[in-house]
């Protein structure tokens, strides 16, 4: 890793707004050679499992690199 901290983009499902800017930012990340995690929540409780085990696998790929 570059020694610059790891990236986790959280956004709110269906803001149209928030996807473009996201792709950006991961684009510009990916360039940068910063490693970035894309998530998107409509903040309700349904989805935290599947949010704990998206951050979970990030935080495993990080501490293998």
């Amino acid at each position: 890793m570059s020694g610059l901290l790891p990236d986790i983009d959280i956004n709110l499902k269906f803001c149209t707004l928030y996807d473009i800017e996201g792709y950006q930012i991961e684009r510009a990340l990916r360039e940068a050679g910063i490693p970035g995690l894309g998530l998107e929540t409509d903040y309700t409780d349904e989805d935290a499992g599947q949010l704990r085990t998206r951050v979970g696998a990030f935080l495993e790929m990080l501490d293998s690199d």
